[in-house]
């Protein structure tokens, strides 16, 4: 399927046929990507038999791509003076002014958001400068496609909130006429369609929908197509009694078709959730794990048991990792890797967490005053304690958190507020919805203690890896080309 040297014009069919059904601005922003990079053009196949809609491929360029206009931001030393925004802006130039900043771009000294900014974009050495942040993006999708929304709002709500500069901007872009009303009045506006995204997807394979009927068990990865293909040829290799389904990242997994999906075809098999390795952080300090990935899983997981479906988390062996990470190979830490460095399906480490009820009775009890109270806040608390990190923070939104424990955010908050008063978590604010809204606590006080080197991987039910008279994996080494079948390289002219 390699396509080496052909023309941009050529790949431009590729694209319009692969993209029947998307709206100009999808395919325009598509076709902008791939003539800045070439690189690896993959589609997805939605799960049959559920009414789940076409989905739009995937691009992979070889280098990272823009993915959006360059910005400016700042975020200086701690004790540094705030630079002023553009209406306070001393000398404001019309191009690509450094003398000020919107309060919205500003990252506040000393906060997660900036530390990790800081250590990843400016290799750890801050700067004072208002400065330009460029973004990029390896693995890319359609753009959201936008629907149709009607609003009624009364330009009072300006006054209120002081914001006298936004008003003469949306009469002028709104009221054409220049009138100015106060009353209540309607407008058509244009909204992201969250329903039909097309990255928050479900992707099976062919192959792996013909394996349904005799499979056992499920491999749900959550890092994308090319890994979810790899453990697919593995699968076909071995003749194992499972299949694979895959969504195209760690956060990506809420897909509007998943339930119908678990009713389906997860009822009655196992299901293991397919993490990265990179979770996993060394005793002794050397690299640091990424706690997103793990509660990502977590989450999913909790979802799916809500749904009646037997769902386990699962990685590639962190000892594999930690070889890996001591020998400078850090970018191998998924499961495509580590069964091309000769290892196999059945050895994944079982990330279990156990939650200690008896903990959570005894804390709720010394505490509560009421019934309702203890019921809430014992439910608030196990919730917490099954996703936390392993310092005992949440990472995920409110609302997320509510959707995946099945419970409204009004009981969710309450518990939370109950629990923050008795000292068992940190708040920084209630309110937050779309960031972290869990402090650092310890796992202990919490009732949780985590299993990440169980070691039981799905032996149990698929035969163990067909190895040579040399101790080799026979049929483990791929090339990207059969990781993922569905791959069609894109390149383009030069100019």
């Amino acid at each position: 399927m390699e396509n080496d040297g052909v023309r941009l014009d050529q790949d431009l069919k590729l694209i319009e046929w692969l993209f029947t059904g998307a709206s100009k601005e999808q395919f325009v922003d598509t076709f902008r990507k791939v003539r800045e990079q070439p690189g690896w053009l993959i589609y997805h196949l939605p799960p049959p038999g559920i009414g789940a809609s076409p989905i739009l491929p995937q691009i992979r360029p070889d280098k990272p791509v823009r993915t959006r206009r360059a910005y400016k931001h700042w975020h200086g030393d701690q004790g540094q003076p705030w630079p002023p925004d553009r209406k306070h802006c001393p000398d404001h130039k019309k191009n690509r002014c450094t003398n000020c900043v919107s309060r919205a771009y500003i990252l506040k000294p000393g906060s997660k958001a900036w530390r990790d900014h800081i250590e990843a974009k400016h290799q750890g050495q801050n700067t004072n400068e208002i400065h330009y942040n460029e973004p990029f993006g390896k693995y890319q999708h359609a753009l959201t496609p936008k629907r149709e929304e009607t609003i009624l709002h009364d330009h009072a709500e300006y006054a209120r909130n002081r914001k006298g500069w936004a008003r003469k901007r949306h009469v002028k872009a709104m009221h054409p006429d220049g009138d100015d009303p106060e009353e209540l009045h309607p407008h058509l506006i244009r909204v992201p369609d969250r329903a039909v995204a097309p990255a928050m997807r479900l992707d099976m394979h062919p192959l792996a929908h013909n394996r349904w009927e005799g499979a056992q068990m499920v491999f749900l990865g959550i890092e994308g197509t090319i890994k979810g293909d790899a453990m697919l040829t593995y699968i076909l290799d071995h003749d194992l009694a499972a299949t694979v389904v895959t969504v195209p990242s760690i956060w990506q997994w809420n897909a509007p078709e998943l339930e119908a999906f678990a009713a389906r075809y997860l009822q009655g098999r196992l299901v293991y959730i397919i993490c990265d390795a990179d979770w996993y952080a060394d005793p002794g300090g050397q690299w640091k794990g990424n706690p997103d990935v793990i509660e990502a899983a977590r989450l999913l997981q909790t979802r799916l048991r809500y749904e009646g479906i037997d769902a386990m988390v699962a990685s590639p062996p962190a000892d594999w990792y930690a070889e890996q990470m001591r020998a400078g190979h850090k970018d191998n830490k998924g499961e495509d890797d580590h069964l091309a460095d000769d290892g196999h399906l059945e050895d994944l480490d079982v990330v279990d967490r156990v939650v200690d009820e008896c903990f959570l009775q005894a804390f709720v009890a010394r505490h509560a005053t009421s019934k309702l109270q203890a019921e809430r806040a014992k439910f608030t608390m196990k919730s917490v304690a099954l996703h936390a990190g392993d310092d005992g923070g949440i990472r995920c939104s409110q609302n997320l958190l509510a959707k995946v424990m099945m419970t409204n955010r009004r009981r969710l908050r309450d518990g939370l507020r109950d629990l923050e008063k008795w000292g068992a978590i940190t708040v920084p604010d209630l309110k937050q919805r779309r960031r972290a809204f869990l402090r650092r606590r310890q796992g202990d006080l919490l009732g949780f203690q985590d299993n990440p080197h169980s070691g039981d991987g799905p032996e149990a039910l698929v035969p163990r890896t067909t190895r040579d008279e040399n101790g080799r994996a026979v049929g483990s080494k791929r090339e990207l080309l059969h990781w993922c079948p569905r791959a069609r390289k894109l390149t383009c002219a030069d100019g």
